[in-house]
């Protein structure tokens, strides 16, 4: 599995919207659905902060090795 598949995955089971998870990270929109949809990855401090927004630590999203912290 991708980050972006990670990053799907993760918000369709918060339920946010990518606008608003655009927001709270701090990028665009467009941003989420690159990051969604394309073969790209963020930077770093990009990624802390969709996984802060989500909830997830960053390792989950950059390798999918460890568990989500779901709430």
């Amino acid at each position: 599995m991708t980050f972006g598949e990670r990053l799907n995955m993760e918000i369709k089971r918060k339920k946010i919207p990518r606008k608003l998870l655009a927001q709270r990270a701090g990028i665009g929109y467009r941003s989420i659905l690159n990051y969604c949809h394309r073969p790209c990855f963020p930077k770093a401090d990009i990624a802390v902060a969709l996984a802060q927004v989500l909830g997830v630590t960053v390792e989950y999203l950059v390798t999918g090795e460890q568990e989500a912290n779901h709430e």
